[in-house]
């Protein structure tokens, strides 16, 4: 009994290093896991039982007759008869239930990749002959395993044009996924207005996206948008819980949530006078004059965002920035690219045009054609390298102050340079498109379990302290059962050298599976870390697709409620059982 009672005390001692809403957040997800993970092993044994014994026609019929009127059952009917683990319940959600399983495993292998000292870990080196190599072998692979040539027809002119078409975009973010993800991995600081264009291109796919969906489908339903904000949101947000991380760490989630709102905002207000073109420009005006307003007039984004300080900001925990004011961050990340979503409305607002351009282009004279196209590639070569020169080779302080006014211009030339050509719009590269699709769980997923984060020397010394304070008075049963906990951990945390554990951190470090052999460790490290987004990107289309009904609000709603209602019961478990005394 005394040896529990030291695991258990170290074990509150552990989880409340970070903070005490680490355990408070934790526990919850604990509690759930473990019912979630037991109804579906007992869902699996339903399972193997009823297909292997003489009852499995009986059984099956059941399920089967089953399965269309718990559509009708209420969201507090199915929660009761998961809680009995009703068999035909079970049977019928056993793919949801493997698929919660597998989440809430992966989210636990990263905790014990990103919070334990289980694995060990090296230091980032950089090397722009391999950083090249690596990247460029990966092209000349892709193009001669992956490339497609794609005939769709296009949406507006029933011909295939192609321009800017889904295959196309997916490339073009799974190329630039990979550089951001080799630039964390290597420490390639020298891209770093690269990356920078990145992100904005990202944005801009946002504004485009988005646009192009509203605009066209003219679907502006609850069902629609919470699955776009599932989309974005899910993954992070387990992350922050489990992992005691603010929302900011993957900066990338709030900045394509706010983009997205706002774009849905503009829409959605007098929508059904979107089909006039002035609407359209004054929305689309109004849009910069909110960006003008609130970034560009010193106080006002201050003003804005205080009252969610307790969502968007964040507390970098390096010493040199420990004392950054909590929307620092948030006020960093989305001036970069406040501008950019914009032009990708306004790109997808021409797009029909210009694809209808084309197609008539493609149909004129070879030498009207030819001319038109060489004028257009040398304009965009042109801006290009004025913008790189001018622009791009500034140092990153500088090159950040003009970013917003002019990441348009590559992304311009790009798309110009891109679609140039009937041959080069039709054709991918499967392997990027691929890539491309697991951009936001990859991005998150490399902080976790391809980096590592490294913990701060204070960080220690403090821990170093509080035991040295709480040794101290040793004197009853109890005192001796709490001070050999706080004893074995000390010398646990102590006698190993700065590991992560710190919320909020940026990963420094790599991740070693392969001490010693760092290409061996890359392949092995990248290939689960791929396979985990991968993964991932699967499982949250799965549950979305089991938690948000496309075309019933009322069944949304009561998700939303029951979830909500979950979620504060287990809260509650996890405070009843943080105050149970420990005999």
């Amino acid at each position: 009994m005394s040896s529990i009672s030291s695991c258990i005390i170290a074990y509150r001692v552990a989880v409340s290093i970070p903070g005490n809403a680490t355990m408070a957040l934790q526990v919850p997800f604990l509690l759930s896991l473990s019912s979630v993970l037991a109804a579906w092993i007992y869902s699996e044994f339903l399972g193997f039982r009823a297909s292997s014994s003489h009852e499995k026609v009986a059984v099956l019929l059941e399920g089967s007759q089953s399965k269309l009127p718990s559509r009708n059952h209420s969201a507090k009917a199915n929660l009761i008869r998961f809680i009995t683990l009703n068999e035909s319940f079970l049977l019928e959600n056993q793919g949801v239930l493997r698929a919660m399983s597998e989440f809430g495993i992966i989210l636990v292998y990263f905790y014990i990749c990103d919070r334990t000292n289980i694995f060990a870990e090296s230091k980032k080196s950089y090397n722009r002959d391999m950083f090249l190599f690596l990247y460029i072998l990966l092209i000349i692979a892709s193009i001669l395993t992956s490339l497609k040539k794609h005939h769709e027809p296009s949406a507006i002119s029933g011909k295939s044009i192609l321009y800017l078409n889904r295959h196309q975009t997916d490339e073009w973010r799974g190329w630039m996924q990979v550089l951001f993800l080799m630039y964390h991995y290597f420490a390639a600081s020298e891209i770093y207005n690269a990356i920078r264009v990145f992100i904005a291109c990202y944005v801009w796919m946002t504004g485009f996206g988005n646009f192009s969906y509203y605009y066209k489908k003219k679907d502006f339903s609850i069902a629609r948008f919470t699955q776009m904000m599932w989309r974005v949101n899910f993954f992070a947000a387990f992350c922050c819980i489990v992992l005691d991380n603010d929302y900011m760490l993957y900066y990338i989630s709030p900045m394509h949530t706010l983009f997205t709102l706002m774009i849905y905002g503009s829409l959605f207000l007098f929508n059904k006078y979107n089909e006039i073109p002035s609407v359209v420009a004054i929305k689309i005006a109004c849009c910069f004059l909110t960006v003008i307003l609130i970034w560009e007039i010193p106080g006002v984004f201050e003003i804005l965002w205080a009252p969610l300080t307790f969502l968007i900001g964040y507390k970098n925990p390096e010493h040199s920035k420990v004392n950054l004011p909590l929307l620092h961050e948030w006020h960093f990340r989305s001036g970069l690219d406040r501008y950019i979503w914009i032009i990708g409305m306004i790109y997808a607002y021409f797009h029909p045009n210009v694809e209808k351009w084309m197609e008539k282009l493609e149909e004129s004279d070879t030498k009207v054609r030819l001319s038109i196209k060489g004028t257009i590639v040398t304009i965009s070569l042109m801006a290009g390298y004025l913008w790189y020169e001018y622009i791009y080779k500034l140092d990153k302080l500088t090159y950040n102050k003009y970013h917003p006014y002019t990441s348009w211009i590559p992304i311009t030339v790009y798309i110009c340079l891109r679609n140039c050509t009937q041959k080069l719009r039709s054709t991918s590269l499967a392997l990027f498109v691929w890539l491309g699709k697991i951009t936001m769980e990859s991005y998150i997923s490399q902080f976790h379990i391809w980096l590592r984060v490294l913990s701060l020397v204070m960080e220690r010394m403090g821990m170093s302290m509080s035991f040295q304070g709480l040794s101290s008075g040793c004197h009853s049963y109890q005192s001796q059962l709490k001070c050999s906990a706080l004893a074995n951990l000390r010398r646990l945390r102590l006698a190993s050298p700065p590991r992560s554990g710190i919320p909020n951190g940026q990963p420094k470090l790599l991740l070693s599976f392969i001490p010693d052999y760092a290409l061996l460790n890359f392949l092995l490290t990248t290939t689960i870390f791929l396979l985990i987004s991968y993964r991932v990107f699967k499982l949250t289309n799965s549950l979305k697709e089991a938690f948000i009904p496309t075309r019933d609000n009322n069944r949304l709603y009561q998700n939303f409620i029951a979830g909500t209602a979950i979620f504060i019961g287990l809260y509650f478990c996890s405070f009843i059982i943080d105050k149970i005394p420990i005999v």
